[in-house]
């Protein structure tokens, strides 16, 4: 099996969501929906790592769990669990009970994440650094939960990950440049999400902060999603610039099949002004 992180040998296993976070939140027996509607315990949710390579990733596991955070190592770290769902879903059968049924995830269609995955990891191994810095867009605000909780969303559509750790939640969009950070999604957060609309106090606060979050983050995602730009790159030994596209284009249209499967995967239902 290939490393997750250089594409080398593996010699180990690595969770994909850290034991660390794990433990600090009793997952070890909690169980995470797959694609296909089956689910595996957090702890079965391992993937193929060179363990040279594990061991230097430990260094942001350490800091992220000492609550040291930092804009580009929150974004490898959440980068980091995007490709490890890749690599685990691509291990699995959509249907266990047949032997000759695919995959849930084809793995060859995330070569070119993959890829700028692990030379972004090797960059950050060296002490390199990228133009923009991160490459995407880190969101990084108090949680609304209160209280030591944990919640996680993976969202293939949009490139986006959310995760509460407790006092604070993390939201990431992996390949938009950077561009929702000059946006105005924290400006939505502050005035209309933060302050949790309709809560009225009593034991709801969860579901109303619950709520508060993953609305936020599915809007989001899909505002940034739809003016998403493509890129290049040019690469030295110690950097990654991007080079995005000289014109920028209008954003796509919008598809309100794709926003469903985005609030799907986020535990909302969207309904249109046309549904019954």
């Amino acid at each position: 099996m290939d490393c997750m992180f250089t594409g080398e040998t593996a010699d180990t296993e690595e969770h994909v969501l850290p034991k660390w976070l794990q433990a600090r939140f009793n997952l070890w027996n909690q169980r995470i929906v797959l694609p296909n509607g089956t689910s595996l315990p957090y702890r079965q949710f391992t993937v193929p790592v060179a363990s040279q390579h594990n061991s230097r990733f430990a260094t942001i596991e350490q800091n992220i769990s000492s609550r040291r955070y930092d804009i580009n190592e929150l974004y490898l770290w959440a980068l980091k669990i995007h490709i490890g769902f890749i690599f685990r879903d691509a291990s699995l059968k959509m249907n266990r009970s047949v032997l000759a049924s695919p995959s849930i995830l084809n793995i060859g269609n995330f070569a070119s994440e993959i890829a700028l995955f692990q030379q972004l990891y090797s960059l950050w191994s060296q002490g390199g650094s990228t133009d923009p810095s991160p490459f995407g867009s880190v969101f990084l605000t108090n949680s609304l939960f209160g209280n030591n909780s944990f919640d996680l969303f993976h969202c293939l559509i949009t490139g986006a990950l959310g995760v509460n750790l407790g006092d604070c939640f993390v939201l990431v969009f992996f390949w938009d440049q950077g561009d929702a950070l000059s946006s105005n999604i924290k400006m939505q957060w502050d005035e209309y999400h933060s302050k949790l609309p309709g809560y009225s106090g009593g034991l709801d606060k969860p579901a109303f902060a619950y709520m508060a979050h993953h609305v936020w983050a599915c809007e989001s995602a899909y505002s940034s999603y739809r003016r998403r730009r493509s890129f290049n790159f040019i690469k030295t030994k110690d950097k990654i610039m991007l080079i995005p596209p000289l014109n920028r284009v209008p954003p796509k249209e919008m598809n309100q099949k794709d926003m469903k499967k985005c609030a799907r995967v986020l535990d909302l239902c969207l309904r249109s002004t046309m549904e019954k």
